[in-house]
């Protein structure tokens, strides 16, 4: 199993408790004044009542009109949009655009960069790398080059820094406190070395194919505080996967290795894991979709089995959204959609050959180089266009769903849904 190596400076996480005086008081007492009759005492806590209730009824009305709203926002459809260009923009192949924080991060080969919805730069970093390997999660995002052994850590705001590994890497994960988990390769040993936000190693585990198999993916808890590990074992006559959970705060400091959890799944490999939020923790493999639930130590919840072949897995921290080829002949794929507890929400039927699928919010985002489709996770269609020029990517905004950026091969345009 794995040796772990914890480092002087890592930090605990105490439980936080309220400062609270639980001595019992008399409401009514501290509310009537001395000097008032009988008569007055008994008036006054009616009045009291009185004055609290006509202070919720505006409270009440208010949260009926946001609900309203937010019902009638979730079931609008889209007709027409509305496309305004923003500025110039040559793009090239091989550029990932990704939305963070507010800003519209491009990487490259040869950097990065940050820009605002109007197209203004908001910072700017250069590298060379072969094959980025690019990870967010929150308002943080982890770059590395598979095979080097430099992560630059950044923001939606700014570049933060830049971690060295000292080995390559296979692999990242980052968590959306800033914190990043690193698969690092040494011949025949490999690393998962855990960062903090500003470069310092907190700690570390290896991981052989004799003892455990290959370190096939990894997942970080939103706090930075369970590390999970999908390890691929190939024996004489089948494969088997086991997803181990190591805790590096409280819950861990007295188990060895940190382990606090381990799970076999013989004839299953398992390429995604991820976290929706501290309490759930899902992966998916050749056969399944399983959760696990618990912030100390997991323990395996849902599972949802499958016959057909994953295409694709998008999640964020309400649904998990798979892709499967349409075996109905009625369209081209379906996107089953579920909820944190294992429930299916919807199965989405579509035809496209698409080269982007993206969940935000309630919205799940669908584009080829001329279409986007925009449907809702309860399968409801809320927009299709087919577009004159080659989309290079779709951002959708976290604060509105009639507003988009589309990243075009001459131009980025500000969309809004009409």
């Amino acid at each position: 199993m794995a040796d772990v190596v914890e480092f002087p400076n890592f930090p605990n996480f105490p439980n936080r408790r309220d400062n609270r005086d639980d001595s019992p008081q008399d409401e009514d007492t501290d509310f009537i004044d001395e000097g008032l009759d009988d008569d007055d005492r008994e008036k006054a806590p009616q009045s009291k009542g009185r004055l609290l209730f006509g202070a919720l009824i505006p409270i009440a009305v208010g949260a009926v009109l946001v609900l309203l709203v937010l019902l009638q926002t979730q079931a609008r459809t889209y007709t027409s949009a509305t496309y305004t260009k923003v500025m110039d923009l040559l793009t090239e192949d091989g550029v990932q655009y990704t939305s963070l924080d507010g800003s519209i991060v491009s990487v490259s080969r040869d950097g990065a960069s940050a820009m605002d919805t109007k197209g203004r730069q908001v910072w700017n970093i250069t590298f060379d790398m072969q094959q980025p390997i690019v990870a967010s999660a929150g308002s943080y995002m982890a770059i590395g080059d598979y095979d080097g052994s430099t992560i630059y850590l950044v923001s939606g705001k700014e570049s933060i820094g830049t971690m060295d590994t000292n080995m390559p890497i296979r692999a990242l994960q980052v968590a959306e406190n800033g914190e990043v988990a690193a698969v690092l390769n040494d011949t025949s040993t490999t690393w998962i070395y855990l960062f903090d936000i500003s470069g310092n190693t907190i700690a570390y585990f290896k991981t052989t194919m004799s003892q455990s198999g290959y370190p096939l993916t990894t997942a970080i808890s939103p706090n930075g505080q369970v590390v999970a590990v999908s390890h691929l074992t190939i024996g004489t006559e089948q494969v088997s996967t086991s997803i181990s959970f190591h805790n590096f705060g409280a819950a861990g400091q007295n188990v060895v290795e940190k382990n606090v959890g381990g799970f076999n799944f013989e004839n299953e490999i398992c390429p995604y894991l991820t976290y929706l939020n501290d309490n759930t923790c899902v992966a998916v493999t050749d056969k399944e979709l399983l959760y696990f639930t618990g912030t100390d130590s997991p323990a395996q919840g849902a599972s949802v089995s499958f016959d057909g072949e994953v295409q694709g897995v998008y999640s964020n921290d309400r649904y998990v959204a798979l892709v499967f080829a349409d075996t109905s002949g009625e369209a081209e794929w379906d996107i089953q959609v579920y909820d944190t507890a294992g429930n299916l929400v919807s199965t989405i039927p579509f035809s496209m050959d698409y080269t982007q699928i993206q969940l935000c919010g309630d919205r799940i985002v669908i584009n080829d180089d001329q279409n986007l489709m925009i449907y809702s996770v309860d399968g409801t269609k809320k927009f299709g266009d087919v577009l004159d020029k080659t989309i290079r990517a779709v951002i959708p905004m976290e604060t509105s769903s009639s507003r988009l950026t589309l990243i075009t091969d001459t131009e980025m345009d500000s969309v809004r849904l009409e």
